[in-house]
């Protein structure tokens, strides 16, 4: 950049870009119904933000892009880069095993619709598979340290090792699972309590 001269309105660039990504992902996000989204195309969604569609493809790319802006918001709307924080408050391994669900439990109610809409579409759109299959990734890496924890300081139920805990942690706090209790019933509190539970007791000394 040359001598003396200085961002044209940089910041207020920034602005109005950060209003129309939330204003298209807003627009996106009320057509997750698993039918409607389907059928939507990108014209309609920019059409419901009051953007032109070569905006929305230039900053999403696809629908695929869309939704996995949204799985990244509702990550971090949900808490995911506090977790760690919160973890590192808890005062036994059975307080940090709960707030891991808790969280758990506040992202998949949050965001139901949209991890809907994500494992009904990933079969047939290469890239959203992908990244649903990242973010799998991301919590199984994100919860080894954990269990390594655990286990260093003796607190894994005897006979299991790191290993087994860290993969009956990661798929018992999957939202698959999440998604099949509700379905058959279940409240967001049962499912809370009778999984803390239930992965206390499976993985931890004395269930504590």
């Amino acid at each position: 950049m040359a001598e003396g001269k200085r961002p044209y309105h940089a910041p207020r660039r920034a602005a109005k870009a950060a209003e129309t990504r939330r204003r298209v992902l807003a627009a996106a996000r009320a057509r997750l119904a698993p039918d409607a989204w389907r059928s939507t195309t990108m014209a309609a969604i920019a059409a419901d933000a009051d953007v032109s569609v070569q905006t929305v493809f230039g900053v999403f790319g696809s629908k695929a892009g869309i939704l996995n802006a949204l799985l990244d918001d509702l990550e971090e709307t949900a808490g995911s880069t506090t977790l760690a924080d919160t973890l590192g408050t808890a005062r036994t391994p059975r307080d940090q095993l709960e707030r891991v669900v808790a969280f758990n439990r506040r992202l998949f109610e949050m965001g139901a619709d949209l991890l809907d809409v994500a494992e009904g579409s990933r079969a047939g759109d290469a890239d959203l598979a992908a990244h649903v299959a990242e973010g799998h990734r991301r919590r199984r890496e994100a919860q080894r340290p954990l269990v390594a924890g655990w286990a260093a300081r003796g607190a894994l139920r005897p006979g299991l090792d790191a290993g087994e805990a860290a993969d009956t942690l990661w798929a018992l706090t999957s939202p698959e699972l999440f998604r099949l209790l509700v379905r058959a019933g279940w409240s967001g509190g049962q499912y809370e309590q009778h999984l803390s539970e239930l992965l206390a007791i499976g993985l931890l000394r004395g269930g504590d």
